[in-house]
């Protein structure tokens, strides 16, 4: 099942909600600029949201290029999820590190959630290098959780900072 032609349903379905959920974060920050820039951690849930849904575009993207064979779409992988994994760790531990109103259970978990969409990546390329069989379906999980998590966070985004006294900035809650 390593085959990605078998993945071309899936990836065109994920690519298309992965990019209208980045779209969507997009118009969070748009409208509610000020505020997020206004409370720490949530500039980096932002950015780290963004780069795990436009990483579930490119991952998707790289399902539906013709011809690719396994080596080189684990290799393809392999160098995007590194890569996505290290700037969403460097950003969410960052963040999580970060005086916020939020309780630390919620910093701790978006962390494990970031991790959980970008891992799976690199597990698929380096299956796909070997040829091992399912490797494919780490992917596929590593996508549909981006979709998740981007979901949350978009929620969050757009709802939540303007009905949570969580995310108000620390100065206006001690005003309160």
């Amino acid at each position: 099942m390593n085959n990605p032609t078998h993945w071309t349903n899936f990836a065109v379905a994920l690519a298309g909600v992965a990019a209208v959920l980045a779209g969507l974060v997009f118009v969070a920050l748009s409208v509610n600029l000020e505020r997020i820039l206004g409370v720490p951690g949530l500039p980096g849930r932002a950015g780290e949201t963004l780069i795990v849904l436009i990483g579930a575009v490119v991952q998707c993207a790289l399902l539906l290029i013709p011809g690719l064979n396994h080596v080189a779409l684990g290799v393809s992988l392999l160098v995007v999820g590194v890569l996505e994994w290290a700037i969403v760790t460097a950003v969410s531990v960052t963040g999580a590190r970060q005086q916020t109103a939020e309780p630390r259970s919620w910093n701790l978990a978006r962390v494990i959630y970031m991790q959980i969409a970008t891992i799976p990546v690199v597990v698929a390329g380096l299956l796909l290098l070997i040829n091992a069989s399912g490797a494919l379906y780490w992917l596929a999980g590593a996508v549909l959780w981006a979709v998740v998590a981007g979901s949350g966070n978009a929620w969050v985004l757009i709802i939540e900072i303007v009905r949570d006294a969580h995310y108000r900035p620390l100065d206006q809650e001690e005003q309160s």
